[in-house]
């Protein structure tokens, strides 16, 4: 009886730090796309610096984010032709940004409701068995 609870007890904790890491993934991802947006929005104004975000693996599972500005693209490397855009931002780069971003949500967010299936099944199974 006692490796039941013991398995039963290991099975949440592994099913809880799925949800942890999940969710982590979640935030780093709308992080991503409020960054995204908000370079997008900026990419007119002058003397704007464009944004990045950039995670971090946890060592207990999951992600932190950071986020750091850019060396703007004049400076970093000046060319004859100026930047269609006077903060440097780069709308393709952006869209990508937030392709990624999406994606990324959806795929935390499937992670989540796979976990919280498991989880129901696994309630439902200790409670016919008790």
């Amino acid at each position: 009886m006692k490796i039941v609870a013991r398995l039963r007890t290991l099975v949440f904790m592994s099913l809880l730090s799925g949800l942890s890491s999940a969710q982590s993934g979640l935030k780093a991802a709308e992080q991503r796309l409020s960054t995204s947006a908000n370079n997008v929005a900026n990419s007119q104004t002058e003397d704007f610096t464009p944004a990045r975000v950039e995670a971090r693996e946890q060592k207990g599972g999951g992600v932190t984010v950071s986020i750091s500005e850019e060396a703007r693209a004049q400076e970093a490397q000046p060319s004859a032709q100026p930047s269609a855009q006077p903060s440097g931002t780069d709308p393709a780069l952006e869209a990508v940004n937030q392709v990624l971003a999406v994606a990324t949500y959806e795929a935390n967010l499937s992670t989540l409701k796979t976990a919280n299936q498991m989880a129901n099944t696994l309630l439902e199974k200790i409670t016919d068995r008790a």
